[in-house]
Formats: C-alpha cells, structure tokens, sequence
C-alpha cells in the first residue's frame, strides 16, 4: 500500500495524462495511421517531444530505469554494433567432412520459419529489442539506431519507454557471473544443418534451448567439444554412431548449466520492469517467484549475483523452489505485488504518453 500511494505522490503528471489520453482512446491502427502521416521532419519532433515527456513522467519504472542507466552505465547510450553469429570451419573441426557452411540471407524465408519454430520471438509481433546483451562477448551490443522515430512508436504501444531494452539488457550484464564466457562463446556459434545452411541470428544456444528437433553435424558438435575441453583426438569427424551419444552427452552437461544460469538471468532481466514479460518456456508463468526475488534484494541489480543459485541441477532447482517459498513472507508478498501493480501502470502510462503528445500535436 505504501508503494502504491508513492506513485500516487511522486506521478501526478503520469495521473492526467492517463486522463486524457484515455478520452476516446484511439486503437494501436489509429495510432499507426497517424503517426504514419506525419511528414518525417514532424516525426522527429514528436519523437523528440515524447521522449522528454517520458523523462519527466515520474512513477515507479522510472526509479528502476535511473537507477540502472546511471548506477551500472553512468548514463551511457551507445554501444558497441551487434555482431553476426560467428561459423564453424569445417576446415578446422571436421577435415575428413568438410562440407562448407553456406550463412542464408537474415531476411530469408527459411530463417523467419525456422525462427517460428523454435519460439525464438518472445515478444510475439512487439519490436525486437535494439540494445541486447551478448553472453559471448559479455557486452551490451546494439543493433541499429535504438532511438529512431517509429522505433519509438513501436516500443510505446508495446508500453515499453525509449530505454527499456537498453535498461534490460544492463540488468541482464549485471547478473552475468562470467564464469562460462568460454561456454557461452562456444554456444554462441551459428545454428547449421548438415547440409552446411547456416541460420543467420540463430545461435547453438539458441537451438539447444527451443527444444525442437534439431540436426547435430559432427562440425557444430566438434567444435563445441574442441572449444571446451581442448582435446581433440577422442572424437573425430565422421563421428561413429557408438561415439554420438557420448559426445551429446558431455556437450549437453555443459549446455544445461549454461541454460540454468542464462534463462533466470534473461527473466529476472525481464521480470525487473515488466510485471509479467514473456519468458523462456522452462520459467514460464513465474514471475510472481521472480517479482519477490526482486523485492528481497530492494531491487538492486548489484545486490543480486550474491543470491543467484549454483548451476548444478538439484541445488539449482532447490534455489527456485525456495523463491515460492517467499510468499509465505507477508510483508514480502505485499511489496511484490505492489511492484507488479505499478509496473502494470506504468505500461499503461507510457502508451498514454504518446497519445497524448500525438492528440496535442493535432495528429490525433
């Protein structure tokens, strides 16, 4: 209740433009629509002007978002340009096979499908984030300009503010341990068929991690192997049939403590503006767990590593049931429900913000 009455305190100005914003409140199409028949010059300015609007809305994400751009990044914007996925070299790894990768065009039709099919899209139809974080290179990355105009409209009616992703991907930097850049690194290689079509933005992790079906050339396997142990005579291209599930093995016990540490970092990220983000398939409909971890550690992104769970399975799945465990804190419940609460709100506002700078310019 506390929390709540905060943001009725520190957010009046959030307050009256949800008022208006929500007299005939126009759909997301309308809004396109509008927004798309601005000249590009009047775009700019009403991006611009949108973006000072969200700067000065006060309110509970706000904090959150502050506290993260200054305390971790000291106010940095700008980021290194994001990378493709690097090939294996069948060269190297598989002599004796060396079928070449061939890498498909990133707006191929076969990629977007193949994409769809691991569920790789967690947003759904919401723009893809333009500030992420790159566990193998263990850096904030971006890709293109972050702040271009109808980004920023995109990413409103989503709920998202100008610097949410930048804000989620720098939590996510913080609860990286680093203890597996080489895993990481190695895992981050591009996802291949046997044949050597290469998936642009589509990693090994990537594919280990949807679940689905996948193809295991010996190129991919190997060079995970190499990678990792530095030993390269136990297994050797053409890879037998009684040596697969050996090999398999070893590359999966690494890929399940990486997939442990990686998936509750990416929710916790998520989770720390969102009230209920989507998340990886293994963690979903717990961002309530999520929620009270964040209440526990006052919502400090530097004060969570120390209560991050060790990576071995039992210790790691006993760390997540003891998060349920949580609730039965009753101030702790409060707050966390307080915390979804505002994040709701905020959502909400933020959409209402652009309508209500779009209705001013008389767009709308």
């Amino acid at each position: 209740m506390g929390l709540v009455l905060a943001l009725v305190f520190l957010a009046p100005s959030v307050a009256a433009h949800a008022v208006r914003a929500t007299r005939e409140e126009p759909t997301d199409e309308q809004v396109r629509s509008a927004w798309e028949r601005l000249p590009v010059e009047e775009q700019a300015e009403v991006a611009a002007w949108f973006r000072a609007e969200c700067d000065r809305r006060g309110g509970y994400r706000l904090g959150l978002e502050q506290h993260v751009l200054f305390a971790l990044a000291g106010g940095q914007r700008s980021y290194p340009a994001a990378r493709e996925n690097p090939l294996y070299e069948a060269t190297r790894h598989a002599p004796a096979q060396p079928i070449q990768r061939r890498l498909l065009d990133p707006a191929a039709a076969e990629v977007r499908k193949e994409r769809e099919r691991m569920g790789l899209d967690l947003d759904g139809p919401e723009p893809r984030p333009r500030w992420h974080y790159d566990w193998a290179r263990g850096e904030v990355v971006q890709s293109g300009d972050p702040f271009e105009p109808t980004h920023l409209v995109h990413l409103a009616l989503a709920g998202r503010s100008p610097e949410h992703d930048l804000v989620v991907a720098l939590v996510t930097a913080a609860l990286d341990r680093a203890e597996q850049r080489p895993a990481h690194q190695a895992f981050g290689h591009a996802y291949a068929t046997r044949t050597g079509v290469a998936y642009p933005g589509i990693s090994l992790y990537d594919a280990w991690a949807s679940g689905e079906e996948l193809e295991m050339p010996d190129v991919e396997c190997l060079g995970i192997y190499h990678d990792l142990t530095g030993e390269w005579k136990r297994f050797v291209a053409p890879v037998p049939g009684n040596q697969q599930r050996p090999l398999y093995t070893i590359i999966g016990d690494r890929f399940g403590r990486l997939r442990r540490e990686r998936s509750v970092a990416e929710a916790l990220a998520r989770v720390y503006l969102a009230a209920e983000p989507p998340l990886d398939p293994s963690l979903a409909g717990n961002a309530d767990r999520l929620h009270l971890f964040w209440e526990r550690v006052s919502s400090d992104p530097a004060a969570a590593p120390e209560r991050l769970p060790d990576l071995d399975e039992k210790p790691w799945k006993a760390w997540w049931e003891s998060l349920d465990e949580l609730r039965k804190d009753p101030d702790l419940s409060g707050r966390a429900a307080g915390r979804r609460m505002a994040l709701r709100a905020d959502r909400i506002a933020v959409r209402g913000r652009l309508v209500w700078v779009l209705q001013q310019w008389g767009a709308l």
